[in-house]
């Protein structure tokens, strides 16, 4: 009733009410929370790393990791990341779709891997490393999860 009696009113509040939002930075998940956000940053590193020496790509990311024990699944990991160029194509660009927080200790990524032919999805879970962090705010994180497919209905229609 009100939009209907106040057309124009209500449409200018919404457009401002949308720029305002982007402004803000409201629709970027990693603005609001700054442990995202340099998690984001690792992650953007790593995805970069990917494509050129997947090796210390892989290496650099789970640094201080229990991951990085798993000898074995960490090769067989880096070896398919490997093919992902000749069989989906080059790498242009990466994109974060999601960011979500477990509490304060966890955090899951999922970014969009946009290759030539084909996107490839990559997952991220990150915990809080609490031999390492410090009462003063400074927080270690480590991988506990890192792994890719191409599941793109995974995203949702």
């Amino acid at each position: 009733m009100f939009c209907t009696r106040f057309g124009t009113h209500c449409v200018v509040l919404l457009a401002l009410l949308f720029s305002v939002g982007r402004a803000t930075g409201a629709d970027d998940p990693t603005s609001a929370d700054p442990v995202v956000a340099k998690l984001h940053d690792k992650v953007v590193r790593f995805l970069d790393g990917v494509s050129a020496d997947p090796n210390t790509a892989f290496n650099e990311l789970l640094l201080g990791s229990p991951l990085s024990e798993q000898k074995d699944s960490v090769r067989s990991l880096v070896d398919k990341s490997k093919e992902i160029a000749d069989r989906y194509g080059a790498v242009r660009e990466s994109e974060q779709v999601s960011a979500k927080r477990i509490g304060k200790d966890v955090v899951l990524l999922k970014c969009l891997y946009k290759c030539e032919k084909f996107p490839v999805l990559w997952y991220f879970a990150f915990y809080r490393d609490f031999s390492r962090s410090t009462t003063t705010g400074d927080d270690h994180w480590l991988v506990i999860s890192v792994r890719f497919d191409t599941a793109i209905e995974a995203l949702g229609y």
